[in-house]
């Protein structure tokens, strides 16, 4: 199927809505916006509600020796997290069970190895405190999809290396620069982000250092500035839900209420019609259930903890 950037997504905004192109109202600019916003806050949380593994991430954090409290990633949507598990030294996944604050004085003051853990604010707080870890934390977030922005404010990859990306242009835009970060969003189906929140060091012609390793992009990938992208993250065959939403948000501008009932029903018909394709994304098998405390799945270290694996 064919890959749609936001120019697609304006041209075909403007036609379902019978939008003319020399109106002044909006700029493209104040669709796009409206677009990230309905994609944000109402798209994404309706494909995570299925719990098909849509927008899940899995971020690395390294343990500090005392430390018990971490903050959720940035690119977190809702600042909500999908599942925590400790890895060990020795390559067990240990799922850690959430727990209210409350429950605190049910574990001791400090361990090798947490066995739970509560949100506070912005962070999650393991328990017991984690003294002298030998062991990464393994968060699973939903990552956020970026703002859409116009195609001109992005570049392709035309070669890369470790540490280095060269551009498909004879400079770098005046908006990249060291001073902002950077994202890769892939070129394929779906435009997840492969890499984010890089650190340029220098730009030269069209030459981009990077402090971050390179690695697992490829030629035609989308670089741009940290949470932008010309590509909107989700199934493709959703995108007319986005155009609907979007021609909602504009029949509501102008208080035309019967367009926007129009645009809500269509909405509504479209959603059903398309929920059975992503409320199971392997429809060939069941999914399997596991018992996670199941003794066939306890390790016991020679601390005597007892853990479960993930």
């Amino acid at each position: 199927m064919a890959i749609y950037n936001t120019t697609d997504l304006l041209t075909a905004i403007k036609k379902r809505g019978f939008i003319p192109t020399s109106q002044q109202t909006f700029t493209d600019t104040d669709i796009l916006r409206l677009a990230t916003e309905e994609l944000q806050g109402n798209i994404m949380p309706w494909i995570v509600k299925y719990d098909q593994g849509y927008y899940a991430k899995k971020v690395a954090i390294t343990l500090v020796d005392g430390q018990h409290s971490y903050k959720i990633p940035d690119r977190a949507a809702f600042r909500k997290i999908k599942d925590l598990y400790v890895v060990t030294s020795d390559g067990d996944v240990i799922t850690l069970p959430k727990i209210h604050s409350t429950q605190t004085e049910f574990y001791g003051g400090s361990s090798p190895l947490p066995q739970a853990f509560y949100t506070e604010g912005d962070n999650i707080v393991l328990v017991p405190r984690v003294s002298s870890p030998t062991l990464n934390l393994e968060m699973v977030i939903f990552f956020r999809p970026n703002k859409l922005v116009a195609a001109s404010r992005v570049r392709t990859v035309s070669s890369f290396t470790s540490s280095t990306i060269t551009i498909n242009t004879s400079s770098a835009p005046s908006h990249m620069t060291t001073s902002v970060k950077y994202d890769v969003i892939d070129a394929e189906s779906g435009n997840s982000t492969l890499l984010y929140d890089l650190t340029a060091t220098d730009i030269t012609t069209d030459t981009i250092t990077f402090s971050d390793t390179i690695s697992g992009i490829k030629v035609g990938d989308e670089v741009v500035i940290a949470e932008e992208t010309s590509y909107p993250q989700m199934p493709e065959e959703l995108q007319t839900i986005l155009q609907e939403y979007v021609v909602m948000r504009l029949f509501q501008s102008h208080g035309d209420q019967q367009g926007v009932n129009n645009s809500l029903n269509r909405i509504a018909m479209m959603q059903e019609d398309v929920a059975n394709m992503i409320e199971d994304r392997v429809t060939g098998q069941a999914t399997k259930l596991i018992n996670r405390n199941s003794l066939t799945r306890q390790h016991t270290y020679a601390s005597g903890r007892t853990v479960v694996r993930g």
